[in-house]
C-alpha cells in the first residue's frame, strides 16, 4: 500500500509539474504575430521548441483606470484584453476563449506590494514578464432586486516559477448597464497565494450590505507528499470587498479547513467551513459567521502543545478545542466565530464551540 501511495504521488507530482511548466511557461521566441483590434493574438505549439507569444510592453500605468465600459455580454476574455493591453496568447491545441492568457511588461507602473499569508510581500508587476489568465473561466454574476454585479477574479504570474510559485490574485467589479457592464472597482494585486502559478479564485459572494458585496476565497497550500507518515494541510479564508471606494482584503482567517497527506492515523478529518451572513446586523456591513466542522485527534498534537515557548495561529487553536472538551483525545467539533466591520476590517468578536 505504502509503495502504491508513493508512485501515485510521484505521478501526480510529475502532472502537476507539466501543467505548471505549460501554463507559466517562458514566453520568449518568435515574433511573427497576427493583430487582432488592439492586442497582439499569439499562439503555443506542441510542435516548437519555442513559442512566438512575446510580451507587449504597456507604456503607462494602467492601474489607475477610472472608466471603463463593455458592451454586450461580459466575459473574462473581453474583461483581461481591456484591462491588461498586452499579447494574447492561446494554449494550443485547445485554442479555446478558456485556454488564453495575455503576457506583458511595464515598466512605467508602480510597484504594488501584495502580502503573501506567510509574510513574504511581493511587488507586483514582475521586473520581467507578466502572464495574467483565469484558469477557471468563473465569473460570479450577482442579481439582487434588479440590480446586477458581476466580480470578474483573475490570477497573474512570471513567465518562469516552481510547483510552489503562488499567484497573484486581481479583482474586477462590474455593474450592469443598459447598454452592457461598466467598471467600479478594479486591484490586478490583492493577494498572494495558491500553488502553480494560480492564485485561489473566488468560491462565493457575500452580501455585506444592500448596496456591496464581496468574495471569499480558500486557499490550500500543499508542500507535497510526505515521506512517511501523515503531513496535515490546512486552509485559510479571505474576504475581499469595497471599503472606502477601492477594494481590499476585509477579513483573514485561518485554519478553515484541513486534509491528511499520508498513510497514517490521521491528525485532522473532514473539516470544512461555510459563511452565514447575518443581515440584522447594526454595523455599516453585516456580521459575518464563519462556521467550522470536522474531528481532531490530539494525541498527534503532543508535541505541539508541550512546547510552551512557541505560540503560533494553529496551537491556539488546537488549545481551544482541547479545552471545550471533556477528556477526550479524538472528537468532533463544531465552531463558530463571528465577525464585525470595525472601521476598515473584519475583527473576532465572539466565539461558540459544541464538541461531541
Amino acid at each position: 500500500m505504502k509503495n502504491y501511495f508513493k508512485i501515485s504521488v510521484l505521478i501526480i507530482g510529475t502532472t502537476f509539474l507539466f501543467f505548471f511548466i505549460s501554463s507559466c511557461g517562458n514566453s520568449k521566441g518568435n515574433k511573427n504575430t497576427e493583430q487582432k483590434d488592439t492586442v497582439g493574438v499569439n499562439s503555443r505549439t506542441n510542435n516548437k521548441t519555442e513559442n512566438n507569444c512575446d510580451p507587449k510592453e504597456i507604456k503607462e500605468n494602467f492601474f489607475e483606470i477610472k472608466k471603463l465600459e463593455i458592451t454586450g455580454d461580459l466575459s473574462i476574455k473581453k474583461v483581461l484584453q481591456k484591462l491588461f493591453p498586452g499579447t494574447l496568447c492561446y494554449e494550443e491545441p485547445t485554442a479555446n476563449d478558456t485556454s488564453f492568457y495575455i503576457t506583458w511588461t511595464c515598466p512605467a507602473c508602480p510597484k504594488k506590494i501584495s502580502n503573501y499569508i506567510e509574510g513574504e510581500k511581493v511587488p507586483f508587476p514582475y521586473d520581467d514578464i507578466n502572464e495574467t489568465r483565469s484558469t477557471n473561466n468563473d465569473i460570479l454574476f450577482i442579481n439582487d432586486a434588479g440590480h446586477e454585479t458581476a466580480i470578474v477574479p483573475f490570477s497573474t504570474c512570471q513567465s518562469m516559477g516552481g510547483r510552489l510559485q503562488p499567484g497573484i490574485l486581481g479583482l474586477a467589479y462590474f455593474y450592469k448597464t443598459p447598454s452592457g457592464w461598466s467598471l467600479k472597482y478594479f486591484d490586478p494585486a490583492i493577494n498572494y497565494g495558491g500553488q502553480f502559478g494560480v492564485a485561489p479564485f473566488p468560491k462565493d459572494y457575500l452580501k455585506l450590505n444592500n448596496n456591496d458585496w464581496g468574495c471569499y476565497t480558500d486557499d490550500l497550500f500543499s508542500p507535497g507528499a510526505p515521506a512517511g507518515g501523515y503531513v496535515p494541510i490546512f486552509s485559510s479564508v479571505d474576504v475581499y470587498g469595497p471599503v472606502n471606494d477601492k477594494l481590499t482584503n476585509m477579513l483573514n482567517v485561518q485554519n478553515t479547513s484541513c486534509v491528511n497527506i499520508g498513510d497514517n492515523d490521521p491528525s485532522c478529518s473532514g473539516w470544512s467551513s461555510f459563511f452565514i451572513v447575518d443581515e440584522n446586523s447594526n454595523s455599516f456591513f453585516n456580521d459575518l459567521i464563519l462556521v467550522t466542522s470536522g474531528k481532531i485527534n490530539l494525541n498527534n498534537w503532543k508535541d505541539e502543545l508541550n512546547n510552551k515557548e512557541q505560540s503560533y495561529p494553529l496551537k491556539d487553536f488546537i488549545y481551544l478545542l482541547k479545552n471545550n472538551t471533556s477528556a477526550k483525545n479524538t472528537f468532533g467539533f463544531v465552531m463558530q466565530r463571528r465577525y464585525s466591520f470595525q472601521k476598515n476590517s473584519y475583527s473576532l468578536t465572539s466565539t461558540n464551540i459544541q464538541t461531541y
